[in-house]
């Protein structure tokens, strides 16, 4: 009786505290160098993490040059996403988590142009919709133009967002076990270990 007292008790605490909200803070700075900072509170605070990342220019070119071959990932890719009814559950699972996630605000003070002034107009004329986002509750977004005839990027993003972890937990949960995802992965296996299995062709040598 007193094991299954701890044991609904331990439960409710577990569902008590993914009731809580997850805060996530993140800020992408632009200027001679790029700092990221992403933060994450849980708990009342009692549950905190931070992550800071810099670079220069160097820095994201090495990361974008960097990456590893695809390979045959492509091929498991599409193998997988044949499966029939998988990309509905993908779109389920997109709006369920959209619908975990809460916007507190949203800050983006940026100043941009390009080596050429007409190229520069033509982007604004492309991100002017961005800033009617500025007359929703909780969005601040200005945006200036360079027309110096230089390339640049400078000023800030920045967002807070509350997630509620027991909905999106739910949705994943449900997303992995569910038919199509199992054939899916299923799938996805089988034409892997296909590739690994598929003997090589030797070149035949010259006589």
């Amino acid at each position: 009786m007193l094991g299954l007292i701890v044991l609904l008790s331990f439960a409710a605490l577990v569902i008590f505290c993914l009731s809580l909200p997850l805060e996530i803070a993140i800020r992408l700075d632009l200027n001679d160098k790029a700092r990221f900072r992403l933060r994450v509170l849980w708990l009342f605070g009692l549950v905190k993490r931070e992550v800071r990342w810099e670079g220069g220019a160097a820095t994201m070119t090495g990361l974008l040059q960097g990456g590893a071959a695809p390979g045959n990932f492509t091929r498991v890719f599409t193998s997988a996403w044949r499966v029939k009814g998988l990309p509905e559950r993908l779109f389920r699972l997109l709006k369920s988590c959209f619908k975990g996630l809460r916007l507190k605000e949203f800050v983006a003070r940026l100043k941009l142009g390009l080596d050429n002034p007409a190229d520069t107009g033509l982007l604004f004329a492309y991100l002017s919709p961005l800033v009617l986002m500025g007359l929703f509750p909780h969005c601040d977004i200005d945006l200036e133009p360079s027309f110096e005839g230089d390339a640049i990027v400078r000023g800030y993003l920045s967002a807070v967002v509350n997630v509620r972890l027991a909905g999106i937990l739910l949705a994943v949960a449900g997303f992995v076990l569910s038919p199509p995802v199992i054939r899916a992965v299923a799938a996805a296996l089988r034409e892997r270990w296909r590739g690994r299995s598929r003997p090589k062709r030797l070149c035949p040598s010259a006589a």
